[in-house]
């Protein structure tokens, strides 16, 4: 009875290794998708502020343009 009883204890005992091999691979996938996702959305506000200051540029010059084309 006791060796039947180690016997399944042991298969428990890896089947529980082996669970836990896995949640531990899943833990650390997550964490890296979870830091990948911040980097992506601090690059992703970085563009928008770019892409808004660009704007404000392209709006400035363009009335430069007017002035200048007065001037000469």
């Amino acid at each position: 009875e006791y060796e039947r009883v180690s016997k399944n204890l042991k298969i428990a005992q890896d089947k529980l290794a082996v669970v836990v091999r896995e949640v531990n691979e899943l833990t650390d996938n997550l964490n890296r998708l979870t830091s990948e996702k911040k980097e992506l959305d601090d690059r992703v506000e970085d563009c928008k502020l770019k892409l808004e200051r660009a704007e404000k540029l392209i709006s400035g010059l363009g009335g430069e343009k007017t002035r200048w084309k007065a001037a000469s």
